[in-house]
């Protein structure tokens, strides 16, 4: 096979064994491997990885380092070769991230700011508009209010 692994690997909580080796897999090996709980043998020997292991979690109990052979750009526990960077263990964060990260927090932030600044700066400049709105949101929480009312009654407390 040639590609990644998935992230979603991880979806597979009742995985018990998985042989991977003598593929074309390239790039890290995903942290969300290490939830994997049920997983009682791993071999990803010979393909293309490349990284930090994710030694934490259930990855730690793969210790033997036959496990992860063939793959020259791996590092760290259980291979002997060190590793240059700080262990980012695969996840795109906002520091080391692919741009796919970047663009959507981006995206996030600025349609996050437009949207609420757009509705502020209308209701501080449309007076009516705010009157109108306020009025509304009262109008519906007098409505909410008595309804609960009549759902909840007061108790006579002794």
């Amino acid at each position: 096979m040639i590609g990644k692994i998935p992230q979603e690997i991880n979806q597979l909580q009742e995985l018990e064994s998985i042989d991977l080796s003598n593929n074309l897999f390239s790039s890290g090996i995903p942290l969300s491997m290490s939830s994997m709980n049920s997983l009682g043998a791993l071999n990803l020997s010979y393909n293309n990885l490349s990284g930090p292991i994710p030694f934490a979690g259930h990855m730690s109990t793969f210790d033997d380092a036959s496990t992860y052979y063939g793959n020259e750009n791996l590092c760290g526990p259980p291979l002997p070769k060190k590793c240059d960077s700080p262990i980012s263990n695969n996840v795109g964060d906002l520091r080391t991230g692919s741009p796919e990260v970047w663009q959507f927090w981006i995206s996030a932030g600025l349609g996050f700011g437009i949207g609420f600044g757009g509705w502020y700066s209308v209701l501080a400049i449309k007076r009516k508009w705010n009157n109108a709105i306020l009025k509304i949101m009262d109008y519906i929480a007098e409505i909410l209010i008595t309804r609960l009312q009549h759902l909840f009654p007061k108790r006579n407390r002794l």
